[in-house]
Formats: C-alpha cells, sequence, structure tokens
C-alpha cells in the first residue's frame, strides 16, 4: 500500500520547511508569530487536515501538488484556533487520499513573542 506524500511548511511569515520523511525543521524550534502561515506539498487529490491550536483547518491540494492554510484569516473545520500565549504547541497534519489512505506527520514546536 503506498500512502500519500507529504510535506508541510509552517510560514511565521517567512518559510520554514517541515517534510514528511525525516523530522521536521519546524520541530523543536521556536516562532515569533501567533498565527502563522503553514503550507506545505502534498500529492495532487489529497486533502490536508492541520490540526493547531485547538481547532482542525482542511486545505485543499492544488494541480501543482501545493497547499496553504493561513490561520490569520482561516474559518477552522472544528474547534477554536488559538495559539494562545508562549509556550510549547503541537502540529498534525494529515494528507488522505481519495482512496482513504492518510500520511501523518506531527511535532511540537515553540511559541516566543516577547
Amino acid at each position: 500500500m503506498q500512502l500519500p506524500r507529504m510535506s508541510a511548511v509552517m510560514e511565521p511569515r517567512s518559510f520554514v520547511s517541515v517534510e514528511v520523511h525525516r523530522r521536521s525543521s519546524l520541530f523543536g524550534q521556536t516562532i515569533n508569530e501567533l498565527t502563522p502561515l503553514i503550507g506545505g506539498t502534498a500529492d495532487r487529490g489529497c486533502t490536508v487536515l492541520i490540526s493547531i491550536g485547538g481547532a482542525v483547518f482542511g486545505a485543499a491540494v492544488n494541480d501543482t501538488g501545493e497547499w496553504s492554510l493561513d490561520t490569520r484569516i482561516e474559518v477552522p473545520l472544528s474547534g477554536r484556533f488559538d495559539l494562545a500565549s508562549d509556550g510549547r504547541k503541537k502540529l498534525v497534519v494529515t494528507a488522505v487520499d481519495a482512496q482513504g489512505r492518510n500520511r501523518v506527520i506531527e511535532g511540537v514546536f515553540t511559541v516566543l513573542t516577547v
């Protein structure tokens, strides 16, 4: 069974790479943004679900295999988005293909705005 390929990027208004097949350069890092831009790549036809700050967002993959999410303006599918304050935060990104197979990457990063 071939799982969908995926990568993710978090942009505290400048991209930081997150890869599926190896540990993310975001995970374990510190950002200074409470409403980050998140984006990346996945196989065409996948749906991407992003869980961050108490909310789950959805993103479509475009024809070039890219997806993006601006947590400043997008409305979550469920939950209420709020990174609230400085500290450790969890990010989970799931790509689901048309056959229902999924690939999940997750980890923690730190928000430090002071």
